[in-house]
């Protein structure tokens, strides 16, 4: 995550010198660019796994830094394992209603009792009205 809030710090910084046409060039080709990765995370699980899978109970959920609604979102163990990295998943909680675009799974492990998985990656912008399907379904 380092690597990453760094590049978009230079890039923050770079942005914030363009002005005019340049700086309205820049927003659109990031707003093209955003469409393209969701539409293409989007076909990339219907074609291969078809509806997004809803995983919850959430325990956690939180907005990290950088760009792109980075987020991280806590689950029971047993319910993580239904994601996988660059799978699409909706959680089964009112307060996210958009899809996450999955960049990276951690987990905890506790002894005599099932741990926790945390997702991490971006909320997909105007997702909510997917198609899920309930896991374990």
């Amino acid at each position: 995550m380092d690597r990453l809030n760094y590049r978009e710090a230079v890039i923050a910084e770079a942005l914030d010198g363009l002005r005019n046409g340049a700086r309205h060039y820049s927003d659109a080709f990031d707003a093209v660019d955003q469409l393209v990765e969701q539409a293409a995370a989007l076909f990339s699980q219907a074609i291969v796994n078809g509806p997004v899978p809803k995983i919850g109970p959430v325990l956690r959920g939180e907005r990290l830094h950088g760009g792109h609604g980075w987020t991280e979102v806590v689950v029971p163990e047993p319910f993580g394992l239904f994601g996988q990295q660059g799978d699409v998943v909706l959680f089964d909680t009112p307060a996210l209603t958009d899809a996450m675009h999955v960049a990276g799974i951690g987990q905890t492990i506790q002894i005599e009792s099932w741990g926790r998985a945390a997702f991490t990656g971006y909320l997909l912008p105007d997702s909510a009205g997917l198609r899920a399907r309930s896991w374990p379904g």
